[in-house]
């Protein structure tokens, strides 16, 4: 393992911990820096605000992970729902 990396909604991103708003990044205090201090490894903290399971699966597949990367999903609510729209030009 050369790094761990997290992906996931709010609670992997640590929304709601002293460290943590939209504008300061991943809180160091959650639980991916916890897990990557045990470890002694780097983390990527890839977990955003809001995301739904879509949203999670897309950040997922748009990675670049290796064969050593230790990976946590930390998937949202089932009924949380994302909008996608398409649109048409005429």
């Amino acid at each position: 393992m050369n790094r761990l990396v997290v992906f996931g909604c709010s609670h992997a991103y640590g929304l709601g911990l002293p460290d943590c708003t939209l504008d300061t990044g991943p809180s160091k205090l959650g639980f991916a820096n916890i897990l990557g201090k045990k470890l002694n490894i780097p983390v990527v903290n890839n977990a955003d605000t809001g995301r739904s399971q879509k949203e999670i699966a897309v950040s997922i597949l748009e990675t670049t992970v290796y064969d050593t990367d230790l990976i946590v999903i930390n998937w949202s609510s089932p009924v949380r729902r994302s909008v996608w729209l398409s649109l048409i030009h005429i």
